[in-house]
């Protein structure tokens, strides 16, 4: 139910007010407005660049930018949409930050006063970079950098006329009254903020991106809101990889430099690249890419620059069993480019087995799953010593192959990809990335969910095959499924087979050719892994999964394909039955015409 509320400005009964909206009353709703980039006139703070520092004072937060103060009755004389539009201001810890520290958030919160709704905000057009795309690029060449756009929102006025809509209630001191402030950049908290900061950046990159060409591709590829990853390479061996990199990096912050951001955080797997950037705006003083060096989060990733290598870093799983203990613990594992794919998969079929059971959030499921799960549990810290190579191995001169598997069961199906590099005629495969599903509920046959899984296989091939296709050549293709059925369908016509057929084959042979999928052993296909699911202790010793079947480090000749004969497969399922239309002359019968004339 929403209660009106009269405006207040009696400094006890808004502190009133203000504890109740820091407790979400129930007449508190989260609400912000959309703001029209174009016709607003956000643009870069060219003029007084926010800073870090807070300071004590309401002239000091004026003076960075944030806010200012505003009489106690302004609000009320400006109109009743101004005033609705009142958030709080409320102390936060940053716990992962490296020495805990404090800082000032909003909740950006709507009073509906005189049982009016204004306009709820829009969060405007997704402009964020593919999340997947922008850290495969991030491995695709040796050197490897990454950097953060420092305090981003802070860097981004407001349009005037727009400030009414991010006032905040905020005091300094226990005994202060609570004062009304306005921001004049975007805020934290606001549904539309996100749009705002990477439309300017966009835009940024439209009107300066000219005269840094290289930074301009970066920016634009390679940014995900305010942190901007990438890996480069030389076009040719008449430069070294450091220079193009340092050169890249220059370009960065120049060009960020236009739009008053600063660029900082950096951190580099050379370092050559390192020594070229401020020491101030490094995000480790030391230099020195050794063993101990510390990780470092690229996108959610953990990328430790010693080894040049992906790890995990899993947290200790709650105490206890009950569905909402095991919701919470799954979500936990990030792994966006599904390198332990299998692992967070065993947690999902566990999570399918809690709703056929119908375990309600806090009651203790069957005996088997508390058994499974406190296993798993137990388990879990095992991914802590996972070790994915970064650098997919691709340099100067080097052939490059895509490889790709996909298997189904009956309670799941998937795809996973690897990259086969050869110098010197010298092979590497490392794990690129992967995709599972968890068959429906309603029982599909196998052969159909073998289709589903070379589905994914043939987008995720497509997606590489485009991202890496303008950057690298991909010389050679290989698609390989344990399923002789859909290959059948696959090199087969797809009018020949039911709509449910007849789509997937469509969908397969538009993302790669039809010649491309080879039929292998099913006990050398490393996506099994992908449609049973594995326990972490079975994923960090299995043969198959982070390299692939022992032959793929051979030569393609060597390799145990089976010559695929659509004859060997017998009657195949799903085949659409043909009807003819056939013409025949009517011949009058003697007797029938007899007949006629008695009658």
């Amino acid at each position: 139910m929403v209660h009106e509320n009269p405006l207040l400005t009696d400094d006890d009964r808004l502190y009133y007010l203000v504890s109740k909206l820091s407790t979400k009353a129930k007449h508190v709703f989260s609400a912000q407005r959309n703001i029209d980039l174009p016709a607003s006139g956000i643009e870069p703070a060219l003029q007084t660049p926010a800073v870090g520092a807070q300071t004590s004072s309401s002239s000091g937060v004026s003076a960075v930018g944030l806010s200012r103060a505003l009489p106690p009755r302004d609000s009320a004389q400006s109109g009743n949409v101004s005033s609705l539009h009142t958030s709080i201001a409320v102390p936060a810890v940053n716990a992962a930050a490296p020495c805990g520290y404090l800082k000032r958030c909003t909740e950006s919160t709507i009073l509906l006063s005189t049982a009016q709704v204004i306009m709820y905000a829009r969060d405007g057009p997704n402009l964020q970079g593919d999340l997947n795309c922008i850290l495969l690029n991030f491995r695709l060449f040796k050197i490897a950098v990454s950097a953060d756009c420092r305090q981003m929102f802070l860097q981004i006025v407001m349009n005037e006329s727009d400030r009414k809509f991010q006032r905040i209630l905020f005091r300094f001191h226990a005994n202060d009254p609570v004062s009304i402030f306005e921001f004049n950049r975007v805020c934290f908290g606001m549904k539309s903020s996100v749009f705002h900061a990477v439309r300017v950046v966009k835009q940024l990159i439209a009107d300066e991106g000219h005269k840094f060409p290289v930074a301009a591709a970066i920016a634009s590829d390679s940014t995900y809101m305010d942190d901007v990853c990438f890996s480069i390479m030389a076009d040719d061996s008449s430069q070294s990889d450091e220079s193009v990199v340092v050169d890249a990096c220059i370009q960065l912050i120049d060009l960020f430099k236009c739009g008053q951001f600063d660029l900082v955080k950096w951190t580099s797997n050379s370092a050559a690249v390192l020594r070229a950037i401020p020491a101030s705006h490094l995000a480790s003083s030391d230099l020195e890419i050794d063993k101990g060096a510390v990780p470092h989060k690229i996108l959610g990733t953990h990328w430790n620059r010693s080894d040049d290598a992906f790890n995990f870093k899993v947290a200790t799983p709650e105490p206890g069993c009950s569905k909402r203990i095991i919701l919470s613990t799954v979500a936990r594992l990030w792994d966006n480019l599904g390198l332990v794919a299998p692992v967070v998969l065993y947690a999902k079929l566990l999570i399918r087995e809690l709703w056929l059971a119908k375990c309600d959030w806090d009651d203790t499921p069957p005996p088997r799953i508390v058994t499974l799960w406190s296993r798993f549990c137990s388990e879990l810290p095992t991914l802590n010593e996972v070790r994915i190579p970064r650098h997919l191995g691709v340099v100067q001169g080097c052939v490059v192959n895509l490889l790709g598997f996909a298997d189904a069961s009956e309670r799941a199906y998937g795809a996973v990809l690897y990259m086969q590099t050869v110098v010197n005629n010298r092979r590497n495969i490392v794990l690129l990335c992967s995709k599972s599903k968890v068959s429906p509920l309603k029982t599909v046959s196998i052969a159909r969910l073998e289709l589903c899984a070379a589905v994914i296989l043939s987008k995720l091939m497509r997606k590489i095959i485009d991202l890496f296709g303008p950057r690298y050549k991909i010389s050679n293709i290989y698609a390989f499924t344990d399923s002789k059925v859909t290959l059948c369908w696959i090199n087969s016509s797809p009018h020949r087979w039911q709509t449910f057929v007849a789509n997937r084959v469509v969908k397969v042979i538009d993302n790669i050719p039809a010649s491309c999928f080879h039929h292998i052993a099913g006990v050398e296909n490393p996506a099994d892994c992908l449609s049973r699911g594995l326990s972490p202790a079975s994923l960090i010793d299995h043969p198959l999964w982070f390299s692939g079947p022992p032959w793929v480090s051979k030569d393609p000749t060597e390799w145990p394909i089976e010559k695929f004969d659509k004859d060997e497969v017998g009657d195949v399922p799903d085949l659409k039955p043909l009807a003819h239309a056939v013409t025949v002359p009517a011949i009058e019968s003697p007797i029938y015409s007899l007949a006629l004339q008695i009658a």
